[in-house]
């Protein structure tokens, strides 16, 4: 319905507002539209959490609430009618990473025909289409330059925009299954300020996703959000990547400094934690992915200290669990490939040890989303690698 879209569009509006926190931190956000309580306590915890970050990078109060509020009187949800059935249809969201390239080989095994959606293009997203080819959604996003030379600049919840743009993209193209594919690893805060669990990744985590669920059912709205790798760990992740085609596995940037242009910058945390998942999965996957062993780049070491030692804070970066990186540094050590430079062999014999945690190579978590057509999809690959 046409009410349908309304809201899915206001709701983009609120999420595509917070790009202009660089400009002002604002306390209060005045919509032009009304608004129902359920969409105010969304989107208040939507800014609350996803933002935490940039309060703590540009040293505003980290408790500030931001209060949303709308206008009118014309309440939508009168007019939304229970739909009878979920629209068929699959998108599943590319980012140009490892993640998108293995959600994609499920379903590939599975037979599920899907579409490709993207937002913007990267040299990345394209080489992904190319070489897992799909038909695509492409939507484009164009944002104020002038925003950034506001006073404030940091991270801000980008998944959330993506995931209302892709969700207004499915209702308009009839694909009502909107998929993507973030791990069990996102649901894991970087640190705790003042109370406040602070945590890069908080639109990727399952928090959101169910949020998300709730405020698509409450409007009966006949579309689905979900993660299809919810439940897999990032060693599992890496070990399905590893079955890959070496044209997908050289397609794939996980790294946020390079994928526009599809290069690894091989010195952020995010290459770092790379780096590491895929030398503990292979001593061959490095190989493949990058021509050559990149675990002893002396740019990625002090990356990998924050990754393995508890003592540090965790990265503001999509990266593994502490138990995940410190796991990979014990994988490393134990088969003694490729040979490590004496800081980086001394760090894991440090804090990495023996293997301890095995279960994060196989068992699932069972704290996930999935549906039960999508669980049984995902399950056959539990404890068989």
């Amino acid at each position: 319905s046409d009410k349908h879209t309304l809201l899915l569009m206001r709701w983009l509006a609120i999420t595509n507002a917070m790009y202009l926190f660089d400009i002002e931190y604002a306390d209060e956000l005045l919509c032009d539209f009304p608004l129902t309580l359920e969409e105010v306590v969304f989107f208040e915890k939507l800014i609350y959490m996803g933002m935490a970050e940039f309060r703590i990078v540009n040293n505003i109060p980290t408790s500030l609430k931001t209060s949303v509020a709308g206008s009118g009187n014309e309440i939508l949800k009168d007019f939304v009618k229970p739909s009878e059935s979920l629209i068929p249809g699959v998108l599943l969201l590319n980012g140009g990473g490892k993640d998108g390239a293995v959600a994609a080989y499920i379903l590939d095994n599975a037979g599920i025909n899907f579409k490709w959606c993207m937002l913007n293009t990267s040299v990345a997203q394209q080489s992904i289409v190319e070489h897992i080819p799909h038909d695509f959604v492409q939507k484009k996003r164009m944002l104020d330059p002038r925003r950034k030379q506001g006073k404030y600049a940091g991270h801000q919840p980008t998944s959330a925009s993506i995931a209302f743009s892709a969700l207004l993209c499915g209702y308009a193209s009839d694909n009502g299954t909107i998929i993507t594919a973030n791990e069990a690893s996102a649901n894991e805060p970087n640190q705790m300020v003042e109370g406040i669990a602070i945590n890069h990744q908080y639109t990727k985590s399952i928090e959101f996703e169910r949020d998300l669920q709730l405020l698509l059912q409450h409007f009966n709205i006949p579309l689905r959000y979900f993660s299809l790798l919810r439940p897999l760990h990032e060693m599992h992740i890496v070990r399905l990547a590893n079955l890959l085609p070496k044209t997908v596995l050289t397609s794939f940037i996980s790294c946020n400094h390079g994928f526009k242009k599809g290069v690894w910058c091989l010195s952020c945390a995010k290459c770092a934690f790379v780096a590491l998942a895929t030398t503990a999965i292979s001593a061959d996957m490095p190989q493949k992915i990058w021509g050559k062993d990149v675990i002893n780049e002396v740019a990625l070491f002090d990356h990998i200290v924050d990754l393995v030692n508890p003592n540090k804070i965790k990265p503001m970066e999509c990266v593994g669990t502490l138990d995940e990186c410190q796991l990979a540094g014990a994988m490393i050590l134990e088969r003694g490939k490729p040979e490590l430079k004496k800081p980086l062999n001394n760090l894991f014999e440090q804090y990495c040890g023996k293997i301890s945690n095995t279960s994060l190579l196989s068992t699932f978590s069972a704290d996930h989303l999935l549906p039960s057509d999508f669980q049984k999809i995902v399950w056959q690959y539990e404890h068989t690698l």
